[in-house]
């Protein structure tokens, strides 16, 4: 997989792929252990891989609280799926950020790579389609019992 982005991430699948944003959970952050609930804060680098465009942030952080979120979100789109709703997924370093607008079905996917080091923002918009969504929701709930 891209050279292993230069070993930088294990040669491994991806623990959620929404689209063409991949994130890996490789533990909690040193900081936050185990047993602090979810305030405890999970290492999560992430690889956006679109359009022959390669953007791979090493640092990347999310509270279980903002995982358990998501899936929750999630749940309700999936079990309401005839309804127009918006989900916001944003993780504490603002290093990308993760929109989904359900629209009977088609899901907008909007990511958002925020890169403080070269001062610039970057967009990135694909369609999936509900048919996605238990995947994405079975992946969020192994996170979550893995590191909960």
């Amino acid at each position: 997989m891209l050279n292993k982005i230069q070993n930088q991430i294990q040669d491994i699948d991806p623990d959620l792929k929404i689209g063409s944003l991949y994130l890996w959970v490789e533990g909690y952050t040193a900081d936050n252990q185990i047993g602090q609930g979810d305030m405890a804060y999970l290492k999560a680098p992430t690889l956006l891989d679109s359009e022959n465009m390669v953007i791979f942030s090493p640092t990347s952080q999310a509270p279980l609280f903002s995982i358990r979120k998501l899936l929750n979100d999630l749940v309700s789109v999936y079990n309401n799926i005839e309804k127009q709703q918006a989900i916001d997924f944003e993780p504490i370093d603002n290093e990308f950020s993760l929109s989904l607008k359900n629209n009977f079905g088609q899901i907008l996917l909007v990511i958002r790579y925020n890169s403080w080091t070269h001062n610039s923002n970057l967009e990135f918009e694909e369609r999936i389609d509900q048919s996605y969504l238990p995947a994405i929701i079975r992946d969020l709930e192994k996170i979550l019992e893995r590191f909960a």
